[in-house]
C-alpha cells in the first residue's frame, strides 16, 4: 500500500512539471529568438548552453539573464544595454578575459557575477553615469591589477568579492570609491603585507584577507576603520599581534587570528585591548602563543569567545582570565597545560559567566580539589584526551550547571580517595535532567583493580596504601635574571612518604637534556624522604632563557614546581644606526634603527630630545616591521631636526642619533628696505633676512660687484647683515644681496642714500625718488632733548606757581573785616637770639617750630626756608573757636587743620622744613574787648653768612586803608604809644619733644603781626598775614 501511496506522488510530480514546461512555452513565444535559452516571466536561463556569443531576441523587458557556465570570451555590449530592465547579469563560469565596460551595462543592474573566469586585469574606467550596483563578485579569476578609477561612480557597491586572485597589495585608491562598500573579500589572494592605510574604506564592515601569504601589518594600517565589525585574518603568516593595529576601530566584534605563527600579543602602555572594547570573538588558535601573562587579555570586558586551541601553551598566570567577566566559551585544547588544575588557585576566577571549558589534550595528571572553583555557570566541560591519575574529591562540586561533562584516562589512581567520583557521577545522573557524561575512567594502580573501569568497582575495593601519596614539593625553583656571562644555581625541594621518586627539571615544558643537576635524598623518621635537586646554569647565554620547572614522579603520577624564570639580560646593541637625511618636501624619508639584546629591546624615536613629534600627532609615520623601520610621508619643514634612537631592556639602554634636514629653497623672512639714508661718518646697516633649508649662503653685491671684508666693511649673521662704519659718499649706490641653496636662489636689493654732514633738520628726507624714511641726526636729536627739559620745567614752575596763588587767595578772602589796631613786630635784636625762648604777653604765647628736615646734615645753602602761622584764638557764646593757617615758601601747597580744646601742638606737615602749630584758649577766654591774635610767624633758618643779621620788619597799611583791598593781607596800625606799652616777656621754649631742636648754628627770624577783634565781633576768626623782607 506504501509503495502504491509513493509510485502515485512520483506520478503527480512529473505531470506538474510538464504542465509548467507547456505553460513556460505557451507564455513565453517571445523568447523563441532566445534559443537554446529558457525563459520563466522576466527572467532568462541560458546556463549551460556552450554558447560563445550572447543570443539574439532576449525580451527587453528581462529582469534576470543568466549565462553561466558557456564558453563567452567577449560580450556583445550591445546586447546587454538595450535590457534596460535588467537587475541580474550572472557570467560566472565563463572564459571572460575582461570586465565588461560598467557604461555600458543598464542602470537598473543590482548584481553581476563574473567569478570563475581568466580576468587578468580591472583598469580604469570613465563613467558617467550612475549605476545601482551592489553585489560584485571577482573571485576566482586571475585579476592581479586593479587601476585607480577600475570602479568610478559604483557608488552603490555594498559587497565586492575578490577572493582567489593574484593581488599582492590591497588596491586602496580603487577601492575607496565603493563608498557604500560593506562587505570586502580578499581571501586567498598573493598579498604579503598591509602597509597602506585603509581608513578610506570607511563604511566596510567586513573584511575578509585569510589566506593570504600576510606577515606584516603596518601599526596604522587599519586604523579608524569605525565601522569595522568582523576582521579575518585567519591562515597568514603573523609573528605577532599587535592591538596598536586596532586604534580607532572601536565597533570590531570579531577578530579571527588563528592558523598563523603568532608567539607574543604586543601590548603598550598607552594602547591595549581597550582600543576594540566591543570586541566580542578572538579566535588566536592554531598558533605559536606559550605562555599566557595577567595583562594578556586585559580590558576584554566585552569578549564572549576566545579560541586558545592547539597552542604551545603551558602556563597561565593566575588571574590571567579575570577581566573577561563576559566570557561564555574558552577553548584551551591541545595544549601543553599539564599544571593547570594543580594550583592552590583556580586559574578560571572571574569567569562567571562562562558555559564551555574546553582543557583536552594537554597531558593534565591530576585535578585538585578547587580546580574548577568559581565556574557556577559551566555547562560542558571536556577533559578527555588527558593522562589523568587522581582527582581530588569535590573537584567539581561548584559546578552547578554542568551537563556534559568528558573524561577519558585509563591512568587512575583507584585507591580510597576516588571512591567518591563514580557516586557523584551516579546521582549527577539522577539528579539533574539532562546530564550526560562521556566518561571513561580507567584504574593503572593499585594492581588489584588494573584496567578496571571506576564504574565496575565496588565501595570496598578502593584501597588506599602507604605508597599511594602523591610527591609533596616544600620548595619551589625562583626565577632570576641574570646579565650573561654569570652563572645561577635553581634549588627545589621534594618530600615523599616511604617512596622512591624521581626529580627531572624541564624547560618550556620540555625535558632538559645533558643539563649539570645535583640531586641528593634525606630521611628523617625513616618514613619521610626529602629529595634535593640543584639545577645549575654555568656561563649563562641567551639560549638559557626560558621558564624552568622540577618535576617529581614517583611510579604512576608526576608532581610539577612552579614556574622560575630565567632572563638573561644583554645589554642593548644598536645594529643600525641612523643617519642624516636630506628630504625633499612632501617626499617620503625612513627612520631606521635596529638593536639587539635580551631581552629584545624596545626601540623608541624622540624628534629634538622632547615629546613634540609633528609626524606622530598628524598621523603620517607608520612602521614596517619587516623592514624595521619608521616611514614619514609628506614630509614638512617642522620635520627637520635631530631624531633619536633609543633601545632599552632591563639591562640598559644605549641611543644613536641622525639628522633630517627638509630642504627649502630660500625665502624672505624680512623683506629688505628699498632704501637706506645715512649721512656722512655714520654707520649703515643693511640687512637680509633669510632662511631656508639648508642654511643658504648670503652673498652681496654692489653695482653688481661682490662685496668683500675690509677695515670698514663687516658681515654678520651669517652674510646676512652688512655693515659699512664711518660711510663716505662714494659708498652710496645699490646694493644687493642673493641667497642661494642646493633648492634655489633668492635676490633683494635695496638702494643706499649719503647724506652730507651739513644736514641736520628734522624731517623727511626728499630724493628724486622721494624717500619716505625720515633722517635724524645727532644734533637735532640732542636739540629735541633740551627743548623737552626746558619745556618741563616751565610748566613745573607754571603749576607751582599757580597753586600758591590760589592758596594765598583763599586764606585773605576768608577774613572778616576788622579794623586795624596795633602792629607789633620783633625787634631785629630779638631775631638773632637763640631760638629756645618763648614770650607771652596777655594770654598768647610764641613756641617756635621744629624743623623736620629730612637730613640733619643739609647745608646751610639747601636749608629750605619755612614760614608758619601761629594763631591764637577766642571762643564766645555764639560759637567755636576753629584756627589753622600753614604755609611754606618752598613747598607747593598748603595744609589746614582744625585745633579743639586746651592744646598746644607742633607737628610736621609737608616733607621738607615745614611745620603747623595751633593754640586756643578755653570757651571762656572769648572776650568782646580786644582780642590779640598771632596771624603770622616766619621761621627763615639759614647758616649763610648773608642771611644771620637780616632785620625782620612788618609792611604796615595805614588805618584808612579798605581791608579788603591790596593782596589780601590785613596789616593794620596802632598807635605808637600801644606798641611801646606791649611789653613781650620771654619764656623758656616749649617743644612737643624736648630732644628735637634746631641747630645751634642756624639764624632763626621771627615776625609776628597781633590784631585785635572788634567789639562786634563774636566769633574767634583767623587771618594770615605774610612777613615781608625790606
Amino acid at each position: 500500500m506504501a509503495s502504491i501511496n509513493i509510485m502515485n506522488a512520483l506520478i503527480a510530480i512529473c505531470l506538474a512539471l510538464c504542465g509548467l514546461s507547456l505553460g513556460q512555452d505557451q507564455n513565453g513565444q517571445e523568447c523563441v529568438t532566445a534559443k537554446p535559452c529558457i525563459c520563466s516571466g522576466t527572467r532568462v536561463i541560458c546556463k549551460s548552453r556552450q554558447l560563445r556569443s550572447i543570443p539574439e531576441g532576449i525580451p527587453l523587458q528581462t529582469t534576470s539573464l543568466d549565462l553561466s557556465n558557456n564558453q563567452l570570451v567577449t560580450l556583445n555590449i550591445s546586447q546587454l544595454s538595450r535590457l534596460t530592465d535588467l537587475q541580474e547579469l550572472l557570467l560566472h563560469e565563463n572564459r571572460l578575459r575582461e570586465v565588461p565596460p560598467w557604461q555600458a551595462l543598464p542602470s537598473s543592474l543590482i548584481r553581476l557575477s563574473l567569478h570563475h573566469n581568466k580576468i587578468t586585469s580591472i583598469p580604469s574606467q570613465n563613467v558617467t553615469k550612475r549605476l545601482s550596483l551592489q553585489y560584485l563578485f571577482l573571485s576566482s579569476n586571475r585579476i592581479s591589477y586593479i587601476g585607480p578609477n577600475a570602479f568610478a561612480n559604483l557608488t552603490s557597491v555594498q559587497s565586492l568579492k575578490l577572493s582567489r586572485n593574484r593581488l599582492t597589495s590591497i588596491p586602496v585608491q580603487a577601492l575607496s570609491q565603493l563608498t557604500s562598500l560593506k562587505k570586502l573579500d580578499l581571501t586567498k589572494n598573493w598579498i604579503n603585507a598591509v602597509v597602506s592605510p585603509l581608513k578610506s574604506l570607511k563604511s566596510v564592515a567586513i573584511l575578509k584577507l585569510s589566506k593570504n601569504k600576510i606577515h606584516t601589518i603596518s601599526n596604522n594600517a587599519l586604523w579608524e576603520m569605525s565601522n569595522l565589525r568582523e576582521l579575518y585574518l585567519d591562515n597568514n603568516n603573523l609573528t605577532f599581534v599587535a592591538t596598536l593595529w586596532f586604534i580607532g576601530d572601536g565597533n570590531l566584534h570579531k577578530l579571527y587570528l588563528n592558523n598563523n605563527r603568532i608567539s607574543k600579543i604586543e601590548k603598550g602602555p598607552s594602547f591595549d585591548w581597550r582600543t576594540v572594547l566591543l570586541l566580542g570573538d578572538l579566535n588566536l588558535a592554531q598558533n605559536e602563543l606559550s605562555y599566557i601573562h595577567k595583562d594578556t587579555f586585559a580590558h576584554l570586558l566585552t569578549l564572549q569567545s576566545l579560541n586558545l586551541g592547539n597552542n604551545q601553551i603551558y602556563h597561565v598566570e593566575d588571574g590571567a582570565f579575570s577581566d573577561l567577566s563576559s566570557l561564555s566559551v574558552l577553548d584551551l585544547r591541545n595544549n601543553a597545560l599539564s599544571s593547570i588544575l594543580e594550583g592552590t588557585r583556580s586559574a578560571f576566577e572571574g569567569l562567571k559567566k562562562l558555559v564551555l571549558l574546553r582543557l583536552d589534550g594537554n597531558g593534565i595528571p591530576w585535578i585538585a580539589a578547587n580546580a574548577f572553583s568559581g565556574l557556577k555557570s559551566v555547562k560542558s566541560l571536556n577533559l578527555s584526551a588527558n593522562i589523568v591519575a587522581y582527582i581530588e574529591e569535590n573537584a567539581f562540586l561548584e559546578a552547578n550547571e554542568l551537563q556534559f561533562l568528558y573524561l577519558n584516562t585509563t591512568h587512575l589512581l583507584c585507591n580510597c580517595d576516588l571512591s567518591w567520583l563514580p557516586r557523584w557521577i551516579k546521582k549527577k545522573e539522577e539528579d539533574t535532567e539532562g546530564f550526560k557524561s562521556n566518561i571513561h575512567a580507567v584504574c593503572l594502580h593499585p594492581k588489584p583493580v588494573e584496567r578496571r573501569s571506576i564504574f565496575n568497582l565496588s565501595s570496598s575495593e578502593f584501597v588506599c596504601d602507604k605508597n599511594d601519596y602523591k610527591p609533596e614539593i616544600t620548595t619551589h625553583p625562583q626565577g632570576h635574571k641574570v646579565l650573561l656571562g654569570k652563572n645561577v644555581t635553581l634549588h627545589c625541594v621534594v618530600r615523599q612518604r616511604n617512596s622512591t621518586i624521581k626529580v627531572n627539571w624541564t624547560k618550556n615544558n620540555k625535558p632538559l637534556e645533558g643539563a649539570d643537576i645535583t640531586s641528593h635524598a634525606q630521611t628523617s623518621d625513616g618514613k619521610m624522604v626529602t629529595y634535593s635537586s640543584e639545577l645549575h646554569l654555568v656561563s649563562v647565554t641567551n639560549k638559557d632563557s626560558g621558564n624552568y620547572q622540577c618535576v617529581a614522579t614517583n611510579y604512576f603520577t608526576p608532581v610539577q614546581s612552579k614556574i622560575a624564570q630565567i632572563t638573561v639580560l644583554v645589554f642593548p646593541r644598536i645594529k643600525e644606526k641612523p643617519s642624516d637625511t636630506f628630504v625633499k618636501g612632501g617626499e617620503t624619508f625612513e627612520l631606521r634603527c635596529e638593536a639587539d639584546g635580551s631581552p629584545e629591546p624596545q626601540v623608541s624615536w624622540q624628534k629634538d630630545g622632547g615629546s613634540n613629534f609633528p609626524a606622530a600627532s598628524e598621523k603620517r609615520i607608520y612602521y614596517s616591521p619587516e623592514r624595521k623601520v619608521y616611514v614619514i610621508r609628506n614630509a614638512q619643514p617642522e620635520d627637520t631636526g635631530e631624531y633619536i634612537c633609543s633601545a632599552a631592556n632591563d639591562a640598559g639602554s644605549v641611543n644613536a642619533s641622525a639628522f633630517v634636514t627638509v630642504l627649502k629653497a630660500p625665502h624672505v623672512v624680512h623683506p629688505i628696505r628699498s632704501e637706506v639714508v645715512v649721512t656722512v661718518g655714520d654707520n649703515a646697516v643693511l640687512q637680509c633676512l633669510v632662511t631656508g633649508a639648508p642654511g643658504p649662503t648670503v652673498t652681496w653685491f654692489k653695482s653688481d660687484r661682490v662685496v668683500k671684508r675690509s677695515s670698514r666693511i663687516m658681515f654678520a649673521e651669517a652674510g646676512q647683515v652688512l655693515v659699512i662704519t664711518e660711510v663716505k659718499e662714494d659708498d652710496g649706490d645699490k646694493y644687493s644681496c642673493e641667497a642661494s641653496n642646493s633648492e634655489g636662489t633668492l635676490k633683494q636689493s635695496t638702494e643706499l642714500y649719503v647724506e652730507p654732514e651739513k644736514c641736520t633738520s628734522v624731517g623727511t628726507t626728499e630724493k628724486t625718488n622721494k624717500s619716505k624714511y625720515v633722517k635724524y641726526d645727532k644734533k637735532t636729536f640732542l636739540g629735541i632733548i633740551v627743548v623737552v627739559v626746558v619745556s618741563c620745567i616751565v610748566v613745573t614752575s607754571m603749576v607751582w606757581l599757580f597753586i600758591q596763588y590760589n592758596t594765598l587767595s583763599c586764606g585773605k578772602k576768608a577774613s572778616p573785616r576788622r579794623r586795624p589796631q596795633h602792629v607789633s613786630h620783633f625787634e631785629p635784636e630779638l631775631c638773632d637770639e637763640a631760638n629756645a625762648k618763648a614770650f607771652e604777653h596777655e594770654g598768647i604765647s610764641y613756641i617756635p617750630l621744629k624743623s623736620s628736615s629730612s637730613s640733619s646734615t643739609q647745608n646751610s645753602r639747601e636749608s629750605p626756608r619755612s614760614t608758619a602761622t601761629f594763631i591764637t584764638s577766642s571762643e564766645s557764646a555764639q560759637g567755636p573757636c576753629i584756627n589753622l593757617v600753614s604755609s611754606s615758601e618752598n613747598a607747593s601747597g598748603s595744609e589746614e587743620k582744625s585745633s579743639t580744646g586746651d592744646n598746644v601742638s607742633s607737628e610736621n606737615s609737608l616733607k621738607g622744613s615745614h611745620s603747623s602749630l595751633t593754640s586756643s584758649y578755653p570757651s571762656d577766654a572769648c572776650l568782646s574787648s580786644y582780642q590779640q591774635v598771632v596771624t603770622s610767624a616766619q621761621i627763615h633758618v639759614s647758616d649763610s653768612d648773608s642771611e644771620k643779621h637780616r632785620p625782620c620788619n612788618t609792611r604796615k597799611k595805614s588805618e584808612t586803608e579798605d581791608p579788603g583791598e591790596g593782596d589780601g593781607q590785613k596789616n593794620l596800625g596802632f598807635p605808637r604809644h600801644y606798641h611801646e606799652h606791649t611789653t613781650l616777656l620771654q619764656r623758656p621754649l616749649r617743644t612737643n619733644d624736648d630732644n628735637v631742636s634746631l641747630p645751634d648754628d642756624a639764624n632763626k627770624d621771627v615776625c609776628v603781626t597781633v590784631y585785635p577783634l572788634a567789639e562786634a565781633d563774636t566769633s574767634c576768626v583767623t587771618d594770615s598775614v605774610g612777613c615781608s623782607e625790606t
